[in-house]
């Protein structure tokens, strides 16, 4: 992916999200997230008892790009954050 299209992907998700940060791998794996507010992660708390799906629930909430597809059968609090929380 080239540099314009990451550019405007992130503009978007800043639009959307507000404040997005940028991690880079190997100078060619780019990722964008977002910090978790308090809501979403009471919320996911609340939902999540085993720690690891928690973890797992926490990083596919934050993480931006590149979003993993999540199906709402396996994380039914994920696909309502999505809407919810954006």
């Amino acid at each position: 992916m080239n540099f314009s299209n990451l550019e405007r992907i992130r503009d978007e998700l800043i639009e959307k999200h507000g404040t997005v940060y940028t991690h880079v791998l190997d100078d060619t794996d780019v990722y964008f997230y977002k910090l978790l507010n308090k809501l979403e992660y009471e919320a996911l708390c609340s939902n999540y008892s085993d720690e690891l799906d928690l973890q797992d629930a926490i990083v596919y909430t934050c993480v931006l790009y590149p979003k993993k597809d999540v199906s709402a059968d396996l994380c039914p609090v994920l696909a309502s954050l999505s809407c919810d929380m954006a």
